[in-house]
């Protein structure tokens, strides 16, 4: 029925607040299973750009900056948006939105995606000019720890 309300009660949404000079959102309030994502420091979880979007986009993950909600279009114009003064404005913006698309697909068919750790041979890939995205392990028995 096109009268029934869509998406979820705020109360069952993650939320969390986007942190500009870090460069990542500072997990509020963590709903559901949260702890496969983003990074600890201090006792807080952080969340980087590709899962925010990915959790926005889902619906599950409520984005405030300065304390105020922001929509899905609002996330996404300040995540991926042009960087003003950067240079490759336009690569840059490409390889975000190529990030995040692939995170969200493997995020959404059961895997956890994790920042690459530095390999010998991972200079070759940035000579060559794909870098590895992520390091990807099946969701099931994941350990942080082991990551």
């Amino acid at each position: 029925r096109l009268s029934t309300p869509r998406g979820r009660s705020a109360k069952a949404l993650s939320t969390a607040e986007w942190d500009a000079a870090e460069g990542l959102a500072r997990v509020l309030r963590g709903k559901g299973n949260l702890s496969a994502l983003g990074l600890f420091r201090s006792g807080q979880q952080w969340l980087r750009v590709e899962e925010v979007m990915c959790l926005v986009d889902e619906g599950s993950l409520l984005l405030l900056r300065d304390g105020q909600p922001l929509s899905v279009h609002a996330a996404r114009v300040m995540l991926l948006g042009p960087q003003p003064g950067t240079a490759f404005e336009g690569a840059a913006a490409a390889k975000r939105e190529l990030s995040i698309s692939t995170f969200a697909a493997l995020h959404r068919s059961g895997y956890v995606c994790r920042p690459p750790a530095p390999l010998a041979d991972d200079d070759a890939y940035r000579r060559a000019g794909s870098p590895t995205l992520f390091a990807v392990y099946e969701r099931r028995g994941f350990s942080r720890r082991a990551a």
